[in-house]
């Protein structure tokens, strides 16, 4: 694998390394590494490559037209801010998500690519899943309050490791699924240790949030499944196996759920959310606006919203919100035009485009899940996800040749059908 990245075109190469030093952190484990911004160095080479090279998704999604949309609701959320200030000190944040979809979509411009960048990305986060699987082996899968927590960073908060897991498993069960039958039998228990890993990480991160996002997971792997009665066995396995391990005090906070003093406070910043968006309506209150206005007007001790569709209505408005929603119904519209396309009776067969689609839509479900109870709208999650569900639709159109707007012909999904002498499911 090393030696086919190494391989690849420099916008590839410098991409891969970006997502290495993002999600790992070397630097932060190792200072004598730590002398230079890597992440950032990889970031901009990546877009350099990427523009010398090159290589644009503009033109092949449609998804870059809302991203536009968005960014323009974030500058006129800020032009009219509260505190614009603090929007203009951190709307960096932002386009630096913009620069992060764009090297994704464009460097993974063909299968070989994709599979390799979906490796990466699944490599860099066992190193983070083991690490949290043997730190709370070690401790006798005992409750901490302050959780698993991952590299600096992202995911260095508890709650924020537990949804990188949450997002992280469906992606690997998926590729699981996908390489089934090219993979000896060890490869295939590797693949689902990994998978396991996700779980206890999740679990061991001590936050409800990403456990109900697991379980949203798990609920629409059993819809998926093409044998309800085999997917139900599996997912009842992994959700007792799941609460055995789970620590009293932990069991204890589900029991409390609604009543205990987190999510007293949670409902309360719900609440004056929900007033402060009723009172900005159309642009909120301005991006990055959230900790300024409400340690000033609520509580000076006050924390952020714990919730992502009341952060963007909140700092963005109605119309943020509205844009935001659209931007989550477009990743799965295009999941569902790359299985069109890719589908045994669809004009492209390919395995893994069909199953990893599964595998981001997956993915999605376990951030709005878990999103719902944690501030993370401008977190990896959602937009190196969209960014990976471009970059799969992007290589289903390359193969079949077809436009966008020619997506949308291939409307039936098919029935049990072979790929490469591998049964597929028909709701997979």
């Amino acid at each position: 694998m090393l030696t086919r990245t190494f391989r690849q075109p420099a916008s590839f190469v410098l991409t891969s390394a970006y997502l290495f030093f993002e999600y790992v952190r070397p630097q932060a484990t190792y200072p004598v590494l730590n002398v230079l911004p890597w992440a950032r160095i990889t970031l901009i080479g990546a877009l350099l490559a990427c523009v010398l090279e090159g290589k644009s998704s503009f033109s092949r999604q449609r998804g870059w037209s809302l991203l536009l949309l968005f960014t323009l609701v974030i500058f006129a959320s800020i032009a009219q801010a509260v505190y614009p200030e603090f929007g203009f000190k951190t709307v960096d944040l932002w386009l630096s998500w913009l620069v992060i979809m764009y090297i994704i979509s464009s460097a993974a411009d063909n299968e070989e690519r994709l599979i390799l960048l979906v490796g990466a990305f699944v490599l860099w986060n066992f190193k983070m899943s083991f690490g949290g699987f043997r730190r709370w082996a070690a401790i006798g899968f005992q409750f901490r309050d302050w959780g698993l927590a991952g590299p600096s960073g992202w995911f260095q908060n508890s709650g924020e490791f537990g949804i990188e897991m949450c997002v992280f498993f469906p992606i690997v069960i998926y590729l699981l699924l996908a390489l089934r039958p090219h993979l000896a039998k060890w490869k295939v228990y590797a693949l689902a240790f990994v998978a396991v890993t996700a779980v206890a990480s999740m679990a061991g991160s001590s936050s409800r949030g990403a456990l109900l996002g697991g379980a949203a997971v798990g609920l629409w792997f059993l819809w998926r499944s093409p044998s309800r009665i085999k997917g139900l066995i599996y997912i009842s396995v992994l959700a007792v196996g799941t609460w055995v391990v789970l620590p009293d005090e932990q069991k204890e906070r589900f029991r409390t759920a609604g009543d205990d003093g987190t999510s007293q406070s949670r409902l309360t910043y719900w609440e004056h959310g929900i007033e402060i968006a009723n009172e900005h309506p159309v642009l909120g209150i301005g991006y990055d606006n959230w900790m300024p206005y409400y340690t000033t007007r609520y509580n000076p001790e006050g924390q952020l919203p714990h919730n992502i569709f009341i952060e963007a209505a909140a700092e963005l408005g109605y119309i943020g919100l509205f844009v935001f929603i659209a931007l989550i119904v477009y990743v799965f519209w295009e999941n569902i035009q790359t299985r069109k396309l890719t589908a045994q009776q669809g004009p492209a067969p390919n395995r893994f485009l069909y199953f990893m689609s599964f595998g981001f839509d997956g993915a999605l479900i376990g951030y709005l899940v878990s999103g719902f109870f944690v501030t993370v709208l401008f977190y990896p999650y959602f937009w190196v996800n969209m960014a990976f569900t471009m970059a799969l639709a992007a290589v289903a159109r390359k193969r079949v040749g077809a436009p966008a707007s020619r997506a949308r012909r291939f409307s039936r999904a098919p029935g049990a059908a072979r790929f490469g002498g591998a049964p597929v499911p028909a709701r997979h």
